[in-house]
């Protein structure tokens, strides 16, 4: 755009002034005068073509001189001329320039129309980049604004329940504590009134200058402990205050005694030794030489052998704390603990013979060490040079006796095996470190005989190889089997005892240095997986001071046994009656492998392993089914708490089969709610994870299917009862007992006549009587037995079952039908409308087994549904099912572990 203004001076044009613009337009260039006269704008458009020409017209008009509007008006239509003019010049130009069948026209207009659609998509796509950019900025400003109030939520959800814990953890500090200071203030109170009765004392000694004393424990304020009172109470005894040795509650009716063991000022229990002999050494080579003394001022009614064991002694400048062996030699009263070959003391003189005004002599084997040296230096486990001196020695006797290496090794393997029967013989106070200097009559009988040496060699090859039998049990691949043939052919059984010769009770006030001697000895029968059935000796140890029996498995302590805490190689199965433990996993393994009844493990047991070659023996070699079930169950449960690190205690007395229930129930409810990992599976099958950008961002949601199968167990007639049966033929649990009296016909109440299951009514006597008439044909039972599928007939009937009629299957409900001669039972073509009569003579059975089953196939829980698959019983089980808190991630780590602590209390206490 131009634009050109000019005017002229003078008198004729000084009102006017113009100016002239001109415009590029796509259509035609044009000019514009702008005539200003007055105040009035007079817009006038003139070509491009010609602004000159406009110009000079303008100004030739202008320069004219003339007077009023005459100069003016000539301009304008001057202009409008032009205008009309140009116009027209314009169009035919126009008309002549636009042709859209020119194709240069058509080529110019589609270049534009591209260019411009280039523009529009370059503007479109950097719209859309944009927006893009825009809405990615914002996601991700809304995502950190989410994770940020996600962070604070969390972290004000776990100060929360840290600030709970804290405060939880404070209340019962603060209760325990406030707890504590009122049980000592009522135990100081109740102690204050606590005291000692009359004190008595024993009659005769327990061991050298040691005599025991007791008394009964006083009334004692209400509520307060009386063992506890008993523990921590104090006595004066010879001027001297005492603290308890032991405490023994005799019981409501005869109360708590506490029991004193003093060992000072008892002058009644000083015997003394006299009259030492010596006897020359033990063997060549063994550096011993042995002294013999007799035992003087011992009454009668001391244990010989304690006191003979704990009396000092001083010769030859050497001091002994007891003597090394002892043997009552006379005795006015002898007493004897020797059975079945396992221990036997000597007895020499005449039966009966009493010397000394009824005193005992005990006869006490001393050692003296000729070399000093020997006395400081511990003695070498293996004397090499006596063993040889040994054998040139009897290799120079006429005849000569040859001892093989062979023999040395079997006695070395044999008397290793019998420790146990060598410490039963030794005094109370000897050490175990080494192995006893003398070996008793009985196993030197068993050894010559067993390893073809001669009787008189034994003691002194006892000498040389003793240490080494005492600490290495030789573990030879023909020593088991020439063991075990040694005890047949020689008469020496072997002995089953407890592990350890020492009371294991922490509160037992027993020296822990003395062995217990008091034992008993019972016959019994061992089954192997490599010898079959064995008959053995099996040996209790008995600690008189906390009345505690010792066994091979367990303790016995107030009528409860407890096992201890390691996995033992033998157990024991019945009364008289032991197993392997690798025999016991052999059975396992059968009934898992091979669907092995317990029945025909036994079976395949006594037909394969079982000799009879011990006919006089007191109990059978033949293993049961029952005792098969309980090495299984025993060992499964002592597996158990060894794991948990917890200790199996049983009743002691009662049936072997009703011993370990309670165990049992215990363990299958804990594993069933708390300790099978597949109560916390899940998986991509079975499980979904939801996040949403609510406060609960990750919510986890298990599928399961419900579903039952029909596996009937024998149960409680009365419905949804849970209680087990005394015994799988009753009808009823023992809760439920009384219900036997009561007629079996369902809706009936009224009482059962004596000798019947039924009432008075003559209708439901009728119906016994056709349910006894069918159970009792022939084609009946031939069928119920074809039915079991048994292979061996004997499997049909229960070791309890005591008459046929028990066997028979009424565990189904009956109906019944009105007849002409009575009622008859319900037939598939029994019409509808008659009144039916329904009957339960026999057992009622459990409706199914309900699963909870994933989508992945782990079975999640398993509930035996009683009387029917209601929805009561699966929202039951569903609640039970998740009440743990498996779901870990949406509960908070101390309320999970209240309500496991709580449902576990409610459970298992």
């Amino acid at each position: 755009m131009g634009k050109v203004a000019f005017g002229r001076e003078g008198a004729e044009c000084t009102r006017w002034s113009y100016s002239l613009e001109y415009h590029q337009s796509s259509i035609a260039p044009l000019a514009f005068i702008f005539l200003k006269p007055a105040g009035v704008t007079i817009y006038l458009p003139f070509p491009l073509v010609a602004p000159n020409i406009a110009y000079e017209t303008t100004r030739m008009f202008c320069g004219w001189r003339l007077r009023g509007d005459s100069c003016a008006t000539f301009i304008i239509l001057t202009i409008f001329a032009f205008m009309i003019g140009g116009f027209v010049g314009a169009s035919i130009q126009y008309a002549t320039s636009q042709n859209i069948y020119d194709p240069t026209i058509r080529d110019y207009i589609r270049r534009q129309w591209e260019a411009e659609r280039r523009g529009w998509e370059r503007e479109r796509l950097r719209k859309r980049e944009e927006a893009v950019e825009r809405r990615r900025q914002w996601e991700a400003e809304e995502e950190r604004e989410r994770q940020r109030e996600e962070e604070e939520a969390a972290e004000r959800r776990r100060e929360r329940e840290s600030e709970e814990e804290r405060e939880w953890q404070r209340e019962l500090e603060e209760a325990a504590e406030r707890r504590r200071q009122w049980e000592a203030e009522e135990e100081a109170r109740q102690r204050a009134q606590t005291h000692w009765l009359a004190l008595e004392s024993s009659q005769h000694c327990e061991r050298y200058g040691t005599r025991k004393y007791w008394a009964k424990m006083g009334p004692l304020a209400g509520g307060y402990d009386p063992m506890k009172a008993c523990w921590t109470s104090e006595i004066e005894i010879h001027g001297r205050k005492m603290k308890l040795t032991y405490c023994e509650d005799k019981g409501a009716d005869h109360g708590v005694y506490g029991h004193w063991i003093v060992d000072f000022d008892e002058g009644g229990c000083h015997p003394w030794w006299e009259g030492f002999t010596d006897k020359g050494c033990t063997a060549s080579g063994s550096g011993l030489r042995r002294f013999d003394a007799h035992l003087m001022n011992l009454d009668y009614a001391d244990g010989w052998n304690v006191m003979c064991s704990s009396t000092p002694a001083d010769f030859n400048g050497l001091h002994f704390n007891g003597a090394m062996s002892c043997v009552n030699v006379h005795c006015a009263s002898p007493t004897y603990y020797a059975s079945s070959n396992l221990i036997t003391f000597r007895r020499i003189g005449g039966s009966g013979t009493q010397t000394n005004e009824g005193h005992c002599q005990i006869l006490g084997y001393r050692r003296s060490l000729i070399n000093q040296r020997s006395l400081s230096a511990p003695s070498p486990p293996f004397r090499s040079s006596a063993v040889f001196n040994l054998l040139h020695h009897y290799a120079n006797l006429q005849p000569p006796v040859t001892i093989t290496f062979e023999q040395l090794i079997k006695f070395t393997a044999y008397a290793s095996r019998l420790k146990d029967d060598l410490l039963l013989v030794q005094p109370s106070s000897y050490s175990l470190s080494r192995g006893p200097p003398i070996l008793s009559p009985a196993i030197q009988l068993f050894l010559s005989e067993a390893c073809l040496i001669p009787l008189d060699a034994v003691p002194q090859i006892w000498v040389a190889l003793a240490n080494i039998s005492w600490t290495t049990k030789l573990e030879l691949a023909s020593t088991d089997g020439n063991f075990e043939a040694a005890y047949r052919t020689f008469g020496h059984t072997r002995g089953i005892s407890p592990p350890s010769h020492y009371c294991l009770n922490r509160s037992c006030r027993r020296n822990q240095q003395m062995m217990m001697k008091k034992c008993e000895v019972r016959k019994a029968v061992l089954f192997t997986a490599g010898h079959g059935a064995i008959p053995v000796h099996s040996l209790h140890l008995y600690c008189e001071y906390c009345k505690v029996n010792y066994h091979h498995n367990f303790r016995v302590v107030e009528g409860q046994r407890f096992y201890y805490d390691t996995l033992p190689d033998i157990i024991q199965v019945g009364e008289h009656q032991f197993a392997e433990r690798k025999l016991i996993n052999l059975w396992i393994s059968m009934m898992l492998m091979a669907w092995t009844s317990a029945t025909n493990c036994a079976r395949i047991f006594n037909a394969s392993m079982t000799e009879d070659v011990f006919p006089d023996w007191q109990f059978s070699l033949s293993v049961t089914s029952d005792q098969v079930y309980d090495g299984f169950t025993i060992l499964s449960l002592l597996e158990d708490c060894i794991s948990q690190q917890k200790t199996l205690v049983v009743p002691h007395g009662g049936a072997s089969r009703d011993r370990f229930t309670e165990a049992i129930c215990i363990r299958n409810n804990r594993l069933r709610l708390c300790s099978q990992p597949e109560l916390y599976h899940y998986c991509k099958k079975c499980t979904r994870i939801f996040e949403s950008f609510s406060t609960d961002p990750h919510r986890k949601t298990s599928v399961i299917v419900i579903d039952g199968v029909t596996v009937s167990h024998p149960c409680c007639g009365v419905p949804n009862c849970k209680t087990p049966l005394a015994n799988n033929h009753h009808r009823f649990c023992p809760g439920h007992s009384h219900m036997n009296s009561i007629c079996s016909i369902v809706g009936c109440s009224n009482p059962a006549v004596p000798g019947r299951k039924s009432c008075g009514h003559v209708d439901h006597q009728r119906i016994e009587d056709v349910h006894n008439e069918r159970g009792q044909s022939r084609f009946q039972l031939k069928e119920r037995y074809e039915r079991s599928q048994l292979a061996h007939p004997n499997d049909a009937v229960g070791e309890q079952v005591t008459s046929i009629s028990e066997i028979i299957d009424d565990d189904e409900e009956e109906e019944f039908e009105p007849g002409r001669e009575g009622p008859v039972p319900v037939t598939p073509n029994s019409t509808a409308s008659k009144p039916r009569i329904r009957a339960q003579f026999g057992r009622r059975r459990t409706h199914n087994e309900q699963l909870f089953v994933a989508p992945c196939g782990i079975i999640v829980a398993r509930e035996t549904f009683y009387h029917a698959e209601a929805l009561y019983s699966v929202i039951f089980l569903f609640g039970s099912r998740y009440s743990l808190g498996n779901d870990k991630t949406n509960l908070p780590a101390a309320g999970y572990h209240a309500r496991t602590h709580i449902l576990r209390q409610q459970l298992f206490y």
